[in-house]
C-alpha cells in the first residue's frame, strides 16, 4: 500500500488530489473495489486483489478517505465545519469567504486570508 501510496503522489502531488481526480471520481466520499481497480489499471498497477485486501481489511467493499488518508480527512473536515458555519451551503460559504470579489478564481493570497477568516487551523504557507 505504502507504494501504491506513493505512485499516487508522484502523479498527482498529494493523496487527497489522488482521491479527489482518481479513486473518487463520483465524489460520493467512498472509493468502491471497482473505483480502485481502475484506478490501478490507470496506474499500471499489479496485485490489485492483495492491495484492495490490505486497505479493506474488513471486506466492507468500500475505503472511506478517513481509512485511505486520516490526515487529510481531518483537515477537509475541519474546513467543510467552518465553511458551514458560515452558510449550510459550502458552495456558497466557499464564495463568499474565498472568493468575496465573485472573480471565480481562488489565487493563494485570497485562499490564505480566507482560511486566517474562518480561523482555519492548517493555514497554508506558499
Amino acid at each position: 500500500v505504502d507504494g501504491f501510496k506513493r505512485k499516487l503522489i508522484e502523479k498527482y502531488g498529494s493523496l487527497f488530489a489522488a482521491w479527489m481526480n482518481l479513486l473518487d471520481k463520483d465524489h460520493n466520499n467512498i472509493m468502491a473495489r471497482v473505483d480502485f481497480a481502475e484506478a490501478c489499471r490507470h496506474l499500471g498497477v499489479r496485485g490489485i486483489t492483495r492491495l484492495w485486501g490490505e486497505l479493506d481489511p474488513m471486506s466492507s467493499g468500500h475505503v472511506s478517505l478517513k481509512e485511505f488518508d486520516p490526515e487529510s480527512d481531518t483537515v477537509i473536515n475541519e474546513l467543510r465545519s467552518l465553511l458551514t458555519d458560515w452558510n449550510p451551503n459550502t458552495k456558497v460559504a466557499w464564495r463568499k469567504v474565498f472568493d468575496p470579489d465573485n472573480s471565480r478564481r481562488t489565487d493563494f493570497p485570497k485562499f490564505a486570508r480566507g482560511c486566517q477568516q474562518l480561523g482555519f487551523s492548517c493555514v497554508p504557507i506558499e
